[in-house]
């Protein structure tokens, strides 16, 4: 069901209006080319059909520190608590989050939080929350220039699956910025032109706490401050499950309460 990942992702293809300042900022950071680093990792046996993996990485060129604990659940279940520690002269962030690669044939994208178009933090008011769905091959946003696309606030749930039902249900705990691609951030930003992209056989799934407001900086102000993510310490869950093709209701599965067991140092 999943190919590669949950991995920490700090980073989107700049768009036009981060081109100017903020692009060259993240680029000196690093941010594009972030690499985890493997520490510490523990398993534990909490009750017959609960398991947690706990797992801490760091990358010291970036200056990030980041721990997954993993409730790996008897029902197919894991629930994901990501802690992220950035330390404080990072530049404001493009998103905080991970991503997932799936199967190509998960086109079916389906989700409950604001749509039909893309939004962001900034950039949300004239869309309503709703179940929405569509194809992830058509989602990529015909920019002159290519750059990040089609984000979602407020997901309460995203699911993306095959012709049969058959795929990875996301559920945020409360509520998640959510992107299917077929191209990667750094797909997109090498692309002069949107001809000089290639669609991937495999879809780059972006689960985040959050992501950046885009401003109007090309021709305008940059994002206002209540939009940018600063520096410092981030916690978030989220909660993966496999959908098996059985007429399983995304929406039905994700008012299912799992048992949370507080983490321990």
């Amino acid at each position: 069901v999943v190919k590669r990942g949950p991995r920490m992702n700090l980073w989107r293809a700049p768009t036009d209006n981060d081109a100017a300042r903020l692009a060259p900022r993240w680029q000196a950071a690093g941010l594009h080319r972030l690499r985890e680093q493997p520490g510490a990792i523990s398993v534990e046996r909490l009750m017959p059909q609960v398991v947690r993996v706990r797992a801490d990485t760091a990358d010291p060129r970036v200056g990030v520190t980041s721990r997954y604990d993993y409730l790996v659940f008897g029902s197919g279940d894991v629930l994901l608590e990501h802690t992220v520690e950035l330390i404080e002269d990072l530049p404001p962030l493009p998103r905080i989050g991970v991503k997932l690669v799936l199967p190509g044939e998960y086109q079916e994208f389906a989700w409950y939080g604001r749509g039909p178009h893309e939004t962001y933090s900034d950039r949300k008011q004239g869309a309503r929350v709703g179940v929405y769905h569509t194809m992830v091959r058509s989602e990529l946003v015909p920019y002159v220039t290519p750059q990040e696309y089609g984000n979602r606030t407020g997901v309460r749930w995203a699911a993306l699956t095959d012709g049969h039902g058959v795929g990875l249900l996301a559920v945020g705990q409360p509520l998640l910025n959510v992107s299917a691609h077929q191209y990667t951030a750094r797909d997109l930003a090498q692309a002069r032109h949107a001809h000089q992209l290639t669609p991937r056989k495999d879809i780059i799934l972006n689960l985040d706490l959050a992501q950046s407001g885009l401003g109007s900086e090309s021709c305008g102000p940059g994002v206002l401050p209540q939009y940018r993510l600063a520096d410092g310490r981030y916690s978030y869950r989220l909660r993966l499950r496999p959908l098996s093709g059985t007429g399983e209701s995304p929406t039905e599965l994700s008012k299912q309460v799992l048992p949370i067991f507080e983490t321990t140092e």
